[in-house]
């Protein structure tokens, strides 16, 4: 136990001359130790700019799938909103027909006529009067 506390002492000195010797064999030949060291940081920061690199083309492939996946969506969109579209229009086109096949242009042409002669006989505006007090006399319940 004695020698540990007495070792301090001795141990101090032997680390300042590890220090020394190291300083003293670094500073002998720095030209290769720095040139050594130098190289596997460069190679170091080569690797990490390649790594760089390496991640940034990454990023760029996906952020073009990612693209090309939300234009397909979108595409995808719109052929079902044109699809809904057209079936909306043949649907309507078939209760146009249907609707337009019920229409008799023969029975237009003759109460169109009948119109006609009677603003020539002075009679419209008579039919017109009893038109209009008997929507009135339906809206009043008389």
């Amino acid at each position: 136990m004695n020698k540990l506390r007495n070792s301090p002492g001795k141990v101090r000195p032997n680390a300042e001359a590890f220090k020394s010797l190291l300083l003293t064999s670094l500073t002998s030949s720095p030209y290769i130790s720095y040139n050594n060291s130098q190289k596997a940081v460069q190679q170091r920061a080569l690797r990490v700019l390649q790594q760089k690199k390496m991640y940034e083309n990454q990023l760029a492939q996906l952020t073009q799938q990612s693209f090309n996946m939300e234009s397909t969506a979108i595409a995808t969109e719109n052929l079902r909103n044109t699809m809904a579209t057209m079936d909306a229009m043949q649907t309507a086109n078939k209760e146009l027909k249907r609707q337009y096949g019920k229409v008799d242009v023969d029975k237009i042409e003759v109460t169109l006529c009948s119109l006609i002669f009677q603003i020539d006989d002075g009679d419209c505006f008579s039919v017109i009067e009893h038109a209009i007090r008997y929507a009135g006399a339906a809206r009043t319940g008389k």
